[in-house]
């Protein structure tokens, strides 16, 4: 009997803690960070730039905004996600994979991969039509959006 009670006790605890880790993982968010390194396969910097760049994710929208006013826009519908945030943006990974477009038109198969570590969130851009670079950057905040 004891067994049983333990069994049962540790299948909630799965069952609470896995709904809780996604939970975490569907808030709508912004972060914001102000360099980019942008790298070749190898992983070494081929240069950087210090301007501003905000990605937000907001009911399944991917949203990345750059250049000095914040002018220039990648956005699309995210197509799927993988999470395991242990603590939100705190500690742990996401992974997003959404299709992008610009204002002109020109689209992007994307990955954007977030790691966490102790709250300092890296963020790793790669897409399919530009296979040979990199785009890395920190976040500088991170703010959860209200619905």
């Amino acid at each position: 009997m004891k067994t049983v009670i333990i069994k049962i006790s540790f299948a909630l605890m799965l069952v609470v803690c896995s709904k809780s880790s996604y939970a975490q993982c569907n808030k709508n968010f912004i972060l914001e960070a102000n360099k980019t390194d942008f790298m070749d396969t190898a992983g070494r910097v081929t240069r950087s730039q210090e301007k501003p760049v905000d990605i937000s994710l907001k009911d399944s929208v991917l949203t990345i905004q750059f250049g000095d006013n914040r002018d220039q826009v990648l956005t699309g519908k995210i197509n799927k996600s993988v999470c395991t945030y242990k603590t939100p943006f705190k500690e742990g990974k996401m992974v997003i994979f959404a299709d992008l477009s610009n204002p002109a038109g020109i689209h992007q198969t994307a990955t954007l991969k977030l790691s966490t570590n102790a709250g300092n969130t890296t963020i790793t851009y790669t897409s399919l039509e530009r296979p040979n670079i990199r785009i890395q950057l920190s976040a500088d905040k991170f703010e959860e959006l209200k619905n």
